[in-house]
């Protein structure tokens, strides 16, 4: 284990990992490092919430065997469906900070449906964190491990110590997609990255070609 006073892990995460290309890029090299540390990763996920009149958050999966982390979008009303109802991450939501479940042993807790689906893949151990945000919301991530005996009381202590660090990061990266989302919905595809990139002075514009079309619509007096 890293000495956690001369940390080179959390270091990049501030550095480094908001620096990264995208979240993607940055959480699969969280993922690399962590492994690299001694931490045997079966399957990770971080859940980042978003704005947008129908998605509710980006969440970001790898499991062993993966060559790059998936990202995928949740939608709006999933809080009513039976899936989230026993995930951890409702917990997490409702002011848990911390969730464990070991998944083998005397001490298995399979309180879910979730939860047995990671046992059948091959899970020992669970974790599930809240990542606090600087707006006094959440985004989420949670660890499986296949390890014998599940996580080592080191290796929970370890990413209990990253967790703020890991939050700063997954904070950063999605505001950012975040603001460039919002300037694309209601700005356009066009305008939205360029006042996005600065160009936001009063007078500077970009020159097009367009065409007007005009048209009315037969009977439309009839039709109102």
């Amino acid at each position: 284990m890293a000495e956690m006073s001369e940390d080179i892990l959390s270091h990049w995460l501030l550095t480094g990992g908001p620096a990264a290309r995208d979240l993607r890029t940055a959480f699969q090299e969280l993922i690399e490092r962590l492994e690299g540390e001694g931490i045997p990763l079966l399957r990770t996920a971080l859940n980042v919430d978003m704005l947008h009149p129908e998605m509710l958050a980006a969440m970001y999966t790898w499991q062993r065997g993966d060559r790059l982390v998936k990202r995928s979008d949740t939608p709006h009303g999933i809080q009513s469906t039976g899936m989230y109802q026993g995930s951890p991450f409702r917990a997490l939501n409702e002011g848990e900070t911390c969730i464990r479940r070991r998944l083998t042993g005397p001490e298995a807790n399979l309180d879910s449906a979730e939860m047995e689906d990671f046992r059948e893949l091959g899970a020992s151990d669970y974790l599930a964190m809240a990542l606090q945000r600087s707006d006094g919301g959440i985004n989420r991530c949670s660890f499986a491990t296949d390890q014998e005996g599940g996580f080592t009381d080191a290796q929970i202590a370890r990413l209990d110590y990253l967790r703020p660090y890991i939050s700063i990061m997954a904070e950063v990266h999605g505001r950012a997609r975040m603001t460039r989302t919002l300037l694309d919905l209601y700005l356009g595809t066009n305008a939205g990255p360029r006042i996005y990139g600065g160009q936001v002075k009063r007078g500077e514009g970009t020159v097009i070609h367009s065409v007007l079309f005009i048209s009315d619509l037969r009977s439309f007096t009839k039709l109102s």
